[in-house]
């Protein structure tokens, strides 16, 4: 059974570009992070209980024995019936099952490597114990906001950076240093976009409202108002209207901050490829996502969130290589990349199109002829 892939789709895609030793540290990484995650976002574990549980996460991934993984694990899996029973995600529960498969996989790792996932996961969990204390979880200001970010979020942002110059000599401290500056922008400008993706869902899963109170507060509404136009599926005009103000104000917020998480791809070098690749399709997949919350304003209120098509993932997947190979060569920016994937599906190199379409504009006849598919780059 390949659990990692059944946890996370968008993630396991963008994996593939990675290789070797690397892959399998942030694969493993990713998925200590979503074990306590299951936890905190368990909608049937009472609040002390989630303090306790995930108290003896921190305790298994700091002694890294058989009998704290054990103490965890049969803990927490007797909330496991009745959290399907209420709709959780069955993967995320069969892996927290395997947690002494991850834990064997990982007390495999060199010494650093643990070190890094030690430090930056424990302090993911320690940021889990103080929002768990919220029962229902609602963050109120954007202080708040920022701060609950930054403990799930950011603190990936800078486990991968620890990671990165791990495994590439050519990450020395100085590119370390830049990439440091970045690094939480990185994970936080994903976790953004999955916050305004899934209102409601975070909502019916979790008992979470992560739009902050303050936000809300803003543009004529509140969280309470929310809550109640998911119990009861209705609200007026004019609440509707507030709402669509609220979530745009939270879609500029990830539109600023995944500005800022671009910042860090730039300053990969070119000798890291395969990080390259795999930043850029996270952030692709990231970007395509917000560009659809957009669109359909309302669509994170409604039931299934906001979503990107299969094709249009996989089209990402596939081709982000070759965009990144031709923004070395100096073809065209990165901001365009980001920009033409923001601006329409990726579907049937409909990327390649609209970029063909600008040169023949500027009548750059022979480099329009080399971005129309099957006729040389595919972008």
């Amino acid at each position: 059974m390949d659990i990692h892939g059944d946890v996370s789709r968008t993630f396991d895609l963008a994996s593939d570009h990675l290789s070797g030793d690397l892959r399998d540290q942030v694969v493993v990484g990713y998925e200590m992070c979503r074990i306590p995650d299951t936890v905190e976002d368990s909608g049937v574990i009472p609040e002390t209980e989630q303090q306790l549980l995930l108290g003896l996460y921190g305790d298994a991934l700091h002694e890294g024995s058989d009998d704290a993984v054990e103490r965890f694990t049969e803990q927490a899996l007797e909330y496991r019936e009745e959290a399907l029973l209420d709709g959780e995600d069955e993967s995320y529960w069969e892996l927290l099952e395997n947690t002494d498969r991850v834990m064997r996989v990982f007390q495999g790792f060199d010494d650093n490597v643990r070190r890094y996932v030690r430090q930056h996961v424990g302090e993911m969990v320690q940021g889990m114990q103080e929002t768990v204390k919220d029962d229902p979880i609602r963050i109120g200001s954007t202080e708040d906001f920022e701060e609950y970010c930054f403990h799930v979020a950011g603190t990936v942002g800078n486990l991968l950076t620890d990671l990165f110059s791990h495994n590439y000599d050519s990450i020395g401290d100085e590119t370390e240093e830049q990439l440091s500056r970045y690094s939480e922008a990185f994970g936080e400008g994903l976790q953004t976009v999955n916050i305004v993706k899934d209102v409601r869902e975070d909502y019916q899963e979790e008992n979470a409202i992560f739009l902050p109170e303050e936000v809300l507060n803003q543009h004529g509404n509140s969280q309470q108002q929310l809550e109640d136009f998911f119990e009861n599926g209705e609200c007026s005009a004019h609440t509707a209207r507030d709402f669509k103000e609220s979530l745009r104000h939270m879609v500029g917020r990830s539109e600023r901050k995944m500005a800022e998480a671009a910042e860090y791809i730039r300053e990969i070098p070119e000798s890291a490829e395969e990080v390259r690749d795999w930043t850029m399709t996270t952030h692709l997949l990231a970007v395509a996502t917000l560009r659809e919350a957009d669109r359909n304003i309302l669509e994170p209120l409604e039931q299934g969130g906001v979503k990107i098509s299969k094709t249009e993932a996989g089209t990402i997947t596939r081709l982000t290589p070759e965009w990144m190979e031709n923004w070395v060569e100096g073809d065209y920016s990165l901001d365009e990349i980001i920009q033409q994937v923001y601006e329409r599906p990726q579907e049937d190199h409909r990327i390649a199109l609209g970029l063909a379409y600008r040169d023949l504009k500027n009548r750059d006849l022979r480099s329009a002829a080399g971005r129309i598919p099957g006729k040389g780059t595919s972008l």
